[in-house]
């Protein structure tokens, strides 16, 4: 009861954050421009999404909170000794599901969430964890319905002596949802889809600061946009590229779109993205 508890408010702290920011939507630039301002939009929700699911934005793991798991819902045995303050206990499995409603001012939201995060060790010291998580937040009010899901499949291991440096791969995939709807006819009336899968490639990740510093590895994408522009025009488009850490909170994209490649600057900790 105790666990379930803490689950239930780390989730309620991400809902707080997610519904603050999901009632505008982000559509990208006019289709008349779409290998500039367009791609650029696309290109920062792109890299944003991932870097907010990788530090537990959206609920699940924090990769900056080095080898152990989120606070909220550890329940840590007593003795022993420890590596991160976490007991270093092989195989150890915390297996949670939570799903509830919440109610802000017109707005309901939702969370549907799984949760495995497994210790991993070599000859019987901590080296790591495997993560497997999904979490959806729907809200819907009279004029909006949106719902973001977010899953994690993915292996962290340890990489340096004193467990500052981590190497992590695996697989994330996000779906955002955003819809504005009249309140009067029920028509929908604006809406912005991006469905992103990210594949990680041996990132290299210092933990040791105030946020986490991916100085190694890349992560490839591939992305499927929908939304309608001003005037009810409706726009697809397929976008897939590489995101390259280079370290000091900094990133190179290149994206692919419409058979046009362009680079860009990715500054991880103020999410601006800069053609280059």
């Amino acid at each position: 009861m105790r666990s379930t508890l803490k689950i239930t408010l780390a989730a309620l702290t991400a809902v707080l954050i997610y519904s603050g920011c999901s009632k505008s939507l982000n559509e990208p630039a006019p289709s008349t421009n779409k290998n500039s301002a367009q791609t650029l939009a696309i290109s920062k929700q792109i890299a944003t999404n991932l870097y907010k699911s990788l530090t537990g934005t959206y609920g699940g793991a924090n990769i900056g909170s080095g080898i152990k798991a989120p606070s909220a819902i550890t329940a840590a045995p007593k003795g022993g000794r420890r590596v991160n303050t976490v007991t270093p206990y092989c195989g150890m499995t915390i297996d949670t599901a939570l799903y509830f409603d919440f109610l802000h001012t017109d707005t309901t939201t939702t969370v549907d969430s799984k949760y495995k995060f497994t210790y991993t060790c070599s000859s019987s010291a901590l080296d790591g964890y495997t993560l497997s998580d999904s979490i959806t937040y729907t809200d819907k009010s009279p004029t909006v319905l949106n719902k973001y899901a977010t899953g994690q499949n993915y292996t962290v291991i340890n990489n340096s002596a004193d467990f500052s440096v981590v190497a992590m791969w695996g697989t994330i995939g996000t779906s955002f949802r955003q819809s504005n709807i009249n309140a009067s006819s029920h028509a929908t009336t604006n809406y912005n889809y991006n469905d992103t899968k990210y594949s990680l490639n041996n990132l290299q990740i210092n933990v040791a600061g105030a946020s986490p510093d991916i100085t190694g590895g890349n992560a490839t994408f591939v992305s499927n946009i929908t939304y309608l522009e001003v005037g009810g025009t409706p726009v697809t488009g397929g976008f897939w590229g590489t995101i390259t850490f280079l370290g000091d909170h900094k990133a190179k994209m290149t994206v692919n779109y419409n058979g046009v490649t362009t680079n860009y600057s990715y500054n991880l900790t103020t999410g601006e993205v800069t053609e280059i």
